[in-house]
């Protein structure tokens, strides 16, 4: 079988589409998760266990506001 190539839609804007009002609903399930998935910065814990790591050399990182995922 082969695998599906297409790239999947991501980001702030695709699914503030998908979902509306939801998004930023503090109400919203836990299924929708806490928002890490939209954020573009390193990963603290790495940080903490790697002083060298990517997180420590970078002071901030964004929001993903349209991401393809292959």
């Amino acid at each position: 079988m082969h695998p599906n190539l297409k790239p999947q839609l991501g980001g702030v804007f695709v699914d503030g589409g998908k979902y509306g009002a939801q998004l930023i609903n503090p109400a919203a399930p836990a299924s929708y998760g806490m928002g890490e998935k939209y954020l573009a910065a390193p990963s603290s814990t790495y940080d903490l266990a790697h002083e060298s790591g990517r997180a420590a050399h970078h002071d901030a990182g964004g929001i993903k506001v349209f991401t393809l995922e292959f």
